[in-house]
């Protein structure tokens, strides 16, 4: 138990000093980035200061997997050079066994990541993301929101309503709203076109509009429509889940994203790229642990090995290869191209697998 704890200490150890380490790198190039960015807002030297600090938070957490490799690999190197592991090795511990206590840790890590570390990252974003918005050049938000039409889908007592319209941004108003309210059965039974509409708590308030009643066995007569000043309209979507799906899943902590993912299929959106993000975080519980093994596999005894330095490249490339193998499964994943089970546990149990089978055939134990 001692001996596990004194390994245990020197694992994290190393992993304190990769964590800081990128960290600095991550908000040296951010700091230049914003500082760079956002000069013709008028932003102050501590404003862009706070904001890389934001990012590379947000970019720490996204490297994790390389993190726990570096670190594993500082630590089995720093382990070896002290001769530690043969002290260790001559207490009856294979190699194997010892990785197996921060292979145990980098699990328990993936966890905490989950009901932790997932949203506190994820409030950083939120936060990067309003203040960048307030530097941002307000021309370009006129253009997107003036320019460009919103199509929304959304379920509502018993039926669906689709409405096309221009979103204002920053609120839950629209402008030039034309709303189709469908039965249960896939049948149109309404029509609005409203100056304004203005989403409250499970409710449309539309103003200055006009609405026809739609019967499929008849032809559409412009000139039935019904003019109301104020007229309101249910729906089961709110402002707050209306504002959800709106961002990446980036943005929202992990228990939110069922429920976006729920209400995109029921409003007939592709919730690909929510559900690869989701899947691929419960997947870090296998990835990390596999990222350990790859870090320190390769050096696990290094003062036998010929050429030291060539079993350190290995695993620094074996281990950027499995991080960048992800990220392209990711995107495939997210594109529709594979499935997103199979773009987010793949790669994670392909490298626990091949990293263990890797380990169990170097060693004896």
């Amino acid at each position: 138990m001692i001996l596990d704890l004194y390994i245990l200490a020197r694992f994290l150890r190393a992993l304190l000093i990769v964590s800081v380490a990128l960290f600095l790198v991550f908000f040296l190039v951010e700091v230049e980035a914003h500082a760079s960015r956002f000069q013709v807002s008028g932003a102050s030297a501590l404003e862009s200061i706070w904001l890389a600090t934001l990012k590379s938070t947000n970019s720490l957490y996204d490297a994790l997997p390389v993190v726990f490799s570096l670190a594993a690999l500082l630590w089995s190197v720093q382990m070896a050079l002290s001769s530690e592991l043969v002290a260790v090795r001559a207490a009856g511990r294979s190699g194997v066994v010892v990785l197996m206590v921060p292979a145990v840790f980098a699990f328990a890590f993936g966890i905490l990541g989950i009901f932790v570390l997932n949203p506190i990252v994820v409030a950083a974003s939120v936060q990067y993301r309003q203040q960048v918005e307030q530097y941002e050049v307000s021309k370009t938000q006129v253009r997107v929101t003036e320019d460009k039409l919103i199509w929304l889908r959304h379920p509502a007592a018993g039926g669906q309503i689709v409405m096309r319209s221009r979103h204002l941004a920053d609120s839950e108003s629209f402008e030039s709203a034309s709303i189709f309210v469908f039965g249960a059965d896939g049948n149109p039974r309404e029509r609005y076109l409203a100056e304004s509409a203005v989403l409250e708590n499970q409710m449309w308030t539309l103003k200055n509009a006009r609405k026809w009643t739609v019967d499929p066995s008849l032809p559409f007569q412009e000139n039935t429509a019904e003019k109301l000043n104020t007229f309101k309209i249910s729906t089961d979507l709110t402002p707050k889940k209306f504002r959800a799906n709106f961002l990446s899943p980036h943005q929202m902590p992990l228990y939110s994203l069922l429920d976006a993912i729920e209400w995109m299929e029921s409003s007939g959106l592709e919730p690909n790229e929510y559900r690869v993000y989701f899947h691929m975080e419960i997947a870090k519980l296998l990835l990390l642990p596999a990222m350990v093994l790859i870090g320190a596999g390769f050096t696990l005894r290094p003062s036998r090995a010929k050429s030291v330095s060539r079993m350190v490249a290995l695993s620094i490339f074996s281990g950027l290869a499995v991080f960048f193998v992800r990220n392209f499964s990711r995107v495939f994943g997210e594109n529709g191209e594979i499935g997103y089970l199979a773009a987010a546990w793949f790669p994670a149990v392909a490298a626990l697998s091949l990293s263990l089978g890797f380990l169990l055939y170097l060693e004896d134990g």
